[in-house]
């Protein structure tokens, strides 16, 4: 009789925690659903960003958030040209995409300051500019400064 009993305890708990296991499942899931629905806000948010902050600028892209292997945005700022990293652009893209970067401060605030471009021979156009722009240049034939 008291094995009996037991048995009978026994399964009405076994109800009891499959009952409660799938509570716990459905609850799951509904946690799931909402780290989704977080996700995808975020992914929208963080695009919302870029493309706000890219919009400032003619030729460089920005790239403030890197997606890392589990998903997760994690924030960065990288300067791009046409996807190459700043750091890989040659000297006269570096130049023409640090001018299209102080134009869009200078258009921000309102202040235009003059521009030294050091090397300025290795770039064959400039990128167009409000501020003055002072070009420092590597010539053969002039022995002394020469000022124009």
């Amino acid at each position: 009789l008291t094995k009996k009993e037991r048995i009978k305890e026994a399964k009405e708990r076994i109800k009891e925690l499959e009952k409660m296991q799938k509570d716990l499942a459905q609850q799951q899931a509904d946690y799931e659903r909402e780290e989704y629905a977080i996700a995808e806000f975020e992914k929208a948010k963080v695009q919302s960003i870029e493309k706000q902050v890219n919009g400032l600028f003619s030729l460089v892209e920005w790239t403030l958030f890197e997606t890392q292997i589990n998903g997760q945005e994690v924030p960065t700022c990288k300067a791009t040209y046409k996807g190459v990293p700043y750091s890989d652009l040659n000297t006269a893209m570096k130049i023409n995409a640090g001018i299209d970067i102080i134009n869009a401060i200078s258009k921000d605030t309102g202040v235009s300051a003059p521009i030294f471009i050091d090397h300025a021979e290795s770039v064959t156009k400039l990128e167009n500019t409000d501020s003055q722009l002072i070009r420092l240049i590597v010539s053969e034939e002039h022995k002394v400064l020469t000022i124009n």
